[in-house]
């Protein structure tokens, strides 16, 4: 069987994989948009986890092939990037906000469920074998749990006798810095949005992967390959600065996650307790989430209120706007090291000092204080490696742009309205020691 997918053209898809994109929470994914409410932006962004999906498992399949993966070990792959996302929440990764708040002790969020569903799903498992969904379970686990994929010194500690010995490579594929989802995703979001910011040349990258000369559990390119990285790592910078960190779809985001807060921890219109991992009926409500049933039910509760207006504004593009807009460079002082820089809690703090000398008609949604944290792992050394004449090599040994910095911006939003916007860039102005034009955004 084949689909057509407008990024990979024809998609070959096993029967096991067919009856897996069958089940009902697979399916869910296409309730689930890719890219949040980017679709405010760029009206076409409305694609979806589910398609993504496929087109993570075509692109695994093929990075198997090129790395020389046996063909079991390529199904095994195949399969967990298919099902890689099968635990992302309403509106993929805002949702997982709420899950950690609810789920302090759970560091990976939407993979942990993923393995839940996996492991436990009936559906599924009339699929798999038990044996094969510990495997799935250790190919998305593991290389979330890492955060990318291993360094040549890890790479080279022994594992147990019976695990086999491409496993960490197979993890490699399905979540590292060079894996199957970002190939597919950075392709997928730029055709999407209709912009080229993501653009990078996949077939080039295909064809000069290999094994790294010092551990085979190490994707790496050959030397002649290194522009095409090169190509792909700055795409990867530019969707996350000009897309994925866009100000009118983080105004929109943090709106909704305003309204999410408001919802569960103080109108009840959802039960937290059935969003605990732990419960017993956790799974059984999870499933019934998606992005059109969370605005449903909080639009339509009798127990919404303030969630609700926040919603309706959103729905009809009545966004918070920024009041003020800049970087680390533009600031400098004690205030700003210990307060902008330190955590959320307190970017909190400081948008609750502004509210109350504002107009006592806004409410706590209508001033929010942001830091927009672009953190591109693919620039730390040594992340890439390429390999030449049996030796392994940072891609920053060829590189002039590589760099480990952390890019923060911050950013006021407030309503709509110009005089109250100017007041809460004036007010964060003198809370930084600095004349209002230093940190003002073009208040229009």
């Amino acid at each position: 069987m084949h689909v057509r997918d407008p990024i990979h053209g024809l998609v070959g898809i096993s029967s096991e994989e067919r009856e897996l994109m069958s089940t009902p929470a697979f399916l869910r994914l296409q309730r689930i948009r890719q890219l949040s409410h980017t679709y405010i932006v760029y009206p076409s962004a409305v694609h979806t986890r589910l398609e993504h999906s496929i087109g993570t498992m075509h692109v695994a399949g093929r990075m198997c092939d090129a790395l020389g993966i046996t063909d079991n070990n390529k199904r095994l792959v195949r399969i967990s990037a298919l099902l890689h996302d099968i635990g992302h929440g309403p509106f993929s990764h805002l949702f997982e906000h709420v899950m950690k708040k609810i789920n302090p002790d759970c560091a990976n969020i939407h993979e942990t469920i993923s393995t839940m569903i996996i492991t436990t799903n009936k559906d599924i498992g009339s699929i798999l074998s038990n044996e094969d969904k510990r495997t799935i379970d250790r190919l998305i686990h593991d290389g979330a749990k890492n955060g990318r994929q291993p360094t040549l010194a890890t790479a080279s500690q022994k594992h147990d006798h019976d695990i086999d010995d491409d496993l960490p490579l197979m993890s490699s594929i399905v979540s590292g810095n060079l894996d199957a989802d970002k190939l597919d995703y950075l392709k997928r979001d730029s055709y999407h949005i209709g912009a080229k910011y993501g653009e990078f040349d996949l077939e080039r990258i295909i064809n000069v992967l290999q094994r790294s000369a010092t551990s085979p559990s190490l994707v790496s390119v050959s030397r002649k390959g290194v522009s095409a990285l090169e190509n792909y790592r700055l795409a990867r910078y530019l969707v996350h600065a000009q897309v994925y960190e866009h100000h009118t779809r983080l105004a929109a985001d943090l709106m909704f996650l305003r309204s999410l807060n408001k919802a569960i921890h103080h109108e009840g219109v959802f039960d937290k307790k059935r969003l605990k991992l732990t419960n017993p009926d956790f799974l059984s409500f999870y499933h019934g989430l998606d992005d059109s049933s969370i605005y449903y039910t909080i639009i339509n509760s009798d127990q919404s209120s303030t969630s609700r207006k926040i919603l309706l504004d959103i729905l009809n593009r009545r966004l918070l706007k920024r009041a003020s807009y800049f970087t680390s460079k533009d600031i400098a002082g004690a205030f700003f090291y210990q307060n902008l820089l330190k955590d959320d809690s307190s970017l909190q703090q400081i948008s609750d000092e502004i509210l109350k000398s504002l107009d006592p008609q806004l409410e706590s949604h209508h001033v929010i204080l942001h830091r927009s944290k672009i953190t591109i792992k693919l620039y730390e050394d040594p992340d890439l490696f390429y390999t030449h004449k049996g030796k392994d090599h940072p891609i920053s040994d060829l590189s002039p742009i590589s760099s480990d910095r952390e890019v923060n911006w911050f950013y006021a939003f407030g309503p709509p309205d110009r005089p109250t916007r100017e007041k809460i860039n004036a007010m964060l102005a003198s809370k930084l020691n600095v004349p209002p034009d230093t940190i003002s955004a073009d208040i229009r």
